[in-house]
């Protein structure tokens, strides 16, 4: 097969019904696990020129891969590459520009080194920002989730694009775990789900910029997303979608639902599963009942769990997300342990060298583990 034949594309490799995951087999240096299952963009298997495609473009990409921080060296394997190719449609030289740019891009930006709790914005105030993962859809694929009104400082488009971007890398990293402890085994399960409420949301937040950032973000993510789930958007909403949507990939497009009212919640069951769309209706109103405090100068605080036993609303997270080895840490549980370390201005000072690129042998905590080393000053 000729594969500097610029003319390649999808059309060049069917894949046959009866090729299946095993072949694998004759790859005797892939995991099981490095390469989803049923994973050739339309659900189901990879046929043996596929994998000879995934192959071929990690090795392509060797010298970009290898520029990349130790941080980051888990970002480029064969799962990446098929994500890449999948994205462009099984043409391996679209794949390659694209994935080129992308890892140029990580090289640059480093974008492992912050951790989503250290998001600068969210330093001094937790509740700048309150973009995190809240639990799992019944496929166990992350679910990210924002209220606008519960952003007490997001119109500032530069600090929402790196909150998204390391939000991004730690629902990545919750992935790659899971799929080492055996789990998210197929390519669909291995997405990512975002949730929107546009409760709040008004004139000031039709700034464009923000959304346009986000969108050139996705570049480098590409078949990372599941669904978008955007709930009660209003109609100041259209002219901005009317805007950003041709900069989105079609694919990505595709995934962006639109949901109201009474609707909201059978649709949120249907896509997303019985907990999770529980949660999010029992957030929905937990929101709704603290309002008036939040306007008395009380806000709500989405990282404050309710007594145990209580049978209260747990704003943190589904109840098998937030116990579980997955948890994302967020700002807000950095602001809660602040107050608890006798050390913590010292630790600040270190956080913010790390935030700033200014002290690169600090160690580094796990986002998927609830240990960490600091928390922040507030």
């Amino acid at each position: 097969m000729n594969f500097n034949n610029k003319t390649t594309t999808a059309s060049s490799y069917t894949t046959s019904t009866s090729s299946v995951h095993s072949d694998l087999d004759e790859y005797p240096e892939v995991e099981k696990c490095d390469i989803a299952l049923n994973g050739n963009g339309l659900d189901a298997p990879l046929s043996k020129d596929q994998l000879f495609l995934i192959q071929e473009l990690h090795e392509r990409v060797t010298p970009y891969r290898e520029a990349l921080s130790p941080l980051d060296a888990e970002f480029c394997d064969l799962e990446t590459c098929r994500r890449y190719l999948v994205a462009r449609q099984w043409s391996l030289e679209k794949a390659q520009e694209q994935l080129v740019s992308t890892l140029q891009w990580r090289a640059t930006t480093n974008p492992r080194k912050t951790e989503l709790w250290q998001s600068p914005k969210c330093l001094n105030n937790p509740l700048a920002l309150n973009m995190r993962v809240v639990g799992y859809d019944a496929d166990g694929r992350p679910i990210g989730y924002t209220r606008f009104s519960e952003a007490h400082d997001r119109w500032d488009a530069d600090a929402n694009i790196e909150h998204v971007l390391l939000l991004l890398e730690a629902s990545c990293n919750f992935l790659r775990q899971r799929r080492k402890n055996g789990l998210n085994q197929t390519a669909d399960s291995r997405h990512c789900v975002w949730v929107a409420d546009f409760d709040g949301f008004g004139f000031r937040d039709s700034d464009p910029k923000s959304a346009i950032l986000v969108a050139q973000l996705l570049q480098h993510y590409p078949e990372m997303l599941h669904c978008v789930v955007l709930i009660d958007a209003p109609m100041i909403f259209n002219g901005l979608w009317k805007l950003v949507s041709p900069l989105l990939d079609e694919r990505v497009r595709s995934k962006v639902m639109f949901v109201k009212g009474k609707h909201a919640a059978d649709l949120l069951e249907e896509r997303l599963g019985t907990e999770a769309a529980t949660w999010l209706a029992d957030e929905t109103k937990d929101s709704h009942e603290k309002r008036a405090q939040a306007k008395q100068g009380n806000p709500k605080k989405y990282w404050i769990a309710p007594p145990v036993g209580s049978g209260e609303h747990n704003p943190r997270g589904a109840p098998s997300y937030v116990d579980s080895l997955y948890y994302i840490k967020t700002p807000g549980d950095a602001f809660e342990e602040a107050k608890r370390q006798p050390n913590a201005v010292q630790e600040n000072a270190n956080a913010r060298q790390l935030v700033n690129g200014t002290n690169d042998n600090l160690p580094r905590t796990n986002p998927c583990r609830v240990k960490t080393l600091y928390a922040g000053v507030f």
